[in-house]
């Protein structure tokens, strides 16, 4: 075999009729083309549609999240002072103890009367956003050794020996009840249950927030009106200005003018924010 045999093109450029066989020519495309239809006719599952996506879940109403997230005392008779030592020693001291333990309920008022006993009246007023005098403790301590059920009084005492903020949250009416002290290690959030029944022992009086799931202490000190005492909640007229009065109407989703379109006057405005304050 020559040289000139195995390397035909070395020595000149082909004809361009020999490289019509690599071409695409028009006859060519639409062979193609009816391959691909072909193809595609006898593929039997052809690539589905997305599906679209599916509508965002509407926010769980207030009811709801404290159902979810928040802890209870569901069955407890006394259920002010359960929730305040379900949110102090946590769910599984609750559990361990069980339910209505009579003993352990006065276990543990023993000891915040005992602490009530040994401090003075001037420290505990000077931690205390409530005046506490000789006569509230002596108060306070018959009615936590003797009553069926705390008292509000007793939530005064109890912030006082946890060391923490306690916040009982109306959160319809839009306001709460604050028992603070100055030397807080600690804040715990109870929300009054509106569904609550008084009449059903297994009705949820209180949902206990241990962790600020719901609120925090400074969203709802922003956009909820905060009680003065659970006997009076509002200091008298003369102490706010109408701008305070205003802010606090805002809150409480109360007009602040009349029926003839008229802004209310400061007594009147007081008067109504006075009547969505009383604490029941």
């Amino acid at each position: 075999m020559t040289l000139a045999m195995c390397l035909p093109h070395v020595f000149g450029t082909p004809d361009i009729d020999e490289l019509s066989v690599y071409m695409m020519t028009s006859k060519r495309w639409d062979s193609v083309d009816r391959l691909c239809s072909n193809h595609m006719k006898s593929t039997p599952n052809p690539i589905p549609e997305l599906a679209p996506e599916p509508e965002p879940e509407p926010d769980n109403t207030i009811q709801e999240k404290l159902e979810k997230f928040t802890l209870n005392t569901r069955g407890a008779i006394d259920g002010l002072f359960w929730s305040m030592f379900l949110a102090h020693y946590g769910m599984n001291e609750y559990n361990r103890i069980g339910l209505n333990n009579g003993n352990e309920e006065m276990k543990e008022k023993n000891k915040i009367t005992e602490y009530l006993h040994s401090q003075s009246t001037t420290l505990l007023n000077t931690f205390s956003n409530y005046k506490v005098t000789k006569v509230f403790v002596t108060d306070t301590i018959s009615d936590l050794l003797t009553g069926s059920r705390m008292k509000w009084s007793g939530l005064v005492a109890m912030s006082l020996y946890y060391q923490a903020n306690i916040l009982i949250v109306d959160y319809d009416k839009k306001i709460y009840l604050p028992f603070m002290v100055g030397n807080a290690l600690q804040t715990y959030i109870l929300y009054r249950n509106p569904l609550y029944n008084k009449k059903d022992r297994k009705s949820i009086s209180y949902f206990v927030d241990v962790a600020e799931k719901i609120m925090t202490l400074e969203e709802i000190s922003n956009t909820m009106v905060g009680l003065i005492h659970y006997e009076k909640p509002l200091k008298g007229v003369s102490t706010y200005k109408s701008a305070d009065l205003e802010t606090m109407a805002e809150k409480l989703d109360i007009e602040l003018d009349d029926e003839n379109g008229k802004m209310l006057k400061k007594q009147d405005l007081y008067t109504k924010i006075l009547l969505k304050c009383v604490w029941e």
